[in-house]
């Protein structure tokens, strides 16, 4: 849910952590608060894409009190989606991505591009994702 999204933050510096999870790109520094950023290519096992360190942002979250960045490639816009905007994840989707879907959504100015909603409140469950300052053990 956009909810837990609490900030965008425009290519920060990460800081990479030796030994952490695959899906832990590194941590960054908010205000004096170290937090954990996902890589969500990782996560969701894709291919990265091309882009410059520089083009790159981390989406700040929040869930169960808990505060994480998503570090995605490129930030196109974003728009308010209700609950009863959302339909069933696609079919298509790969199922280590549809894992993480809320659905899919109608985007844009006449709502006909067709995209997924990631639910990040699955994300701190996620077996790959766990905190390199150790306060969270890895799912069983």
């Amino acid at each position: 849910p956009l909810a837990a999204a609490t900030e965008l933050l425009a290519a920060p510096r990460v800081t990479p952590v030796p030994g952490a999870p695959a899906a832990i790109c590194g941590v960054v520094n908010v205000r004096g608060t170290i937090v954990d950023v996902v890589r969500l290519s990782t996560l969701l096992s894709l291919t990265p894409g091309r882009s410059r360190p520089s083009e790159r942002r981390v989406v700040l979250c929040e869930v169960a009190g808990e505060v994480f960045g998503l570090e995605v490639e490129t930030v196109r816009g974003i728009e308010p989606i209700l609950p009863d905007q959302i339909s069933e994840p696609s079919e298509a989707a790969p199922a280590g991505v549809r894992d993480f879907l809320a659905g899919m959504a109608r985007c844009g100015k006449e709502r006909r591009e067709s995209v997924p909603v990631l639910d990040v409140t699955k994300i701190p469950d996620a077996r790959q994702f766990s905190s390199v300052r150790g306060a969270r053990p890895a799912a069983p």
